[in-house]
Parts: C-alpha cells; structure tokens; sequence
C-alpha cells in the first residue's frame, strides 16, 4: 500500500509541467491577470507613470480646462478619458506576459506617444510576484495530489 502511494506520487512529479509552463498557467488564472491590470491602471492613473517609471506628462491648459469641467483628474495624464482604453486591457501570455489595449484612437495612435504605458512598473512587478509564487505552489500541490 504504502510502495503503491510512493509510486503514484512518483509519477506525478514525473508529470508536472515545466517551470515556464507552470508559471503561464499561474498567471492564467483570472485573479492574477486582474491584478497584473489593476496594477498598471494605478500607475497610470494614480502615479502618471508606464512601465519604465516615466512620467506620461502633463496636460495642456485647455485639456486640464475641459477634463476639470468634466470632474476628471488634471496632476497627471491617466490616459483615462472615456474609460475605453482601460476597458480593452488585457493580459496575454506569447514568449513573456504582455499587457494589450486598444491604443488606437479615432484623432490619436497612444503607441506612438506612449509607448511604454502597458506593463508594469518593477515595484508592480515585485508586488505581483508573491500572488504568483502561491498560484505557482497551489498548481504543483493540486498536480502531485491527484
């Protein structure tokens, strides 16, 4: 009985996934895409800072005018106007994690200006790590138990 557990637990060490792949399937899980884009809207929005930690600028007067009629934040660009760039962000895992969004704009390409604003900073990048860590752990524990 006891050669017969060993064994099966054998066999499921044998059968885990690469560390790549375990940490891919980490990060696929909903909690943690969430949070990798929760991050980097708080950096733009609350901070004014892509991924680099650069600044995205300020606004012009006449933007800070009309953003202050519409009760928007003017310290910092946000790049949050209507809310639809933060709304197409997405988490996408090719050969490393990317961040997406729709930086397209009818009267502006975001990328061009931009360029960095998807990703996160490497304090978000230390802060997201641990959730990682214990998905990571969580997704062995479940695959050596079965």
């Amino acid at each position: 009985m006891a050669f017969e557990t060993a064994k099966r637990f054998s066999d499921n060490i044998a059968k885990l996934p690469s560390g790549r792949e375990l940490f891919i399937e980490a990060m696929k899980q909903g909690q943690v895409s969430a949070q990798i884009i929760d991050l980097n809207q708080k950096q733009m929005y609350d901070f004014g800072v892509d991924s680099k930690g650069v600044t995205l600028g300020e606004y012009a007067p006449l933007t800070k005018m009309l953003k202050a009629q519409k009760g928007q934040k003017i310290s910092n660009v946000t790049l949050k106007d209507t809310g639809e760039f933060y709304d197409s962000m997405k988490v996408k895992f090719e050969f490393q994690i990317l961040i997406t969004g729709d930086m397209k704009k009818p009267d502006t390409d975001l990328e061009t200006i931009y360029p960095f604003a998807l990703g996160l900073t490497e304090e978000n990048k230390e802060e997201i790590l641990p959730e990682i860590k214990e998905r990571i752990i969580e997704n062995i524990r479940k695959s050596i138990a079965a």
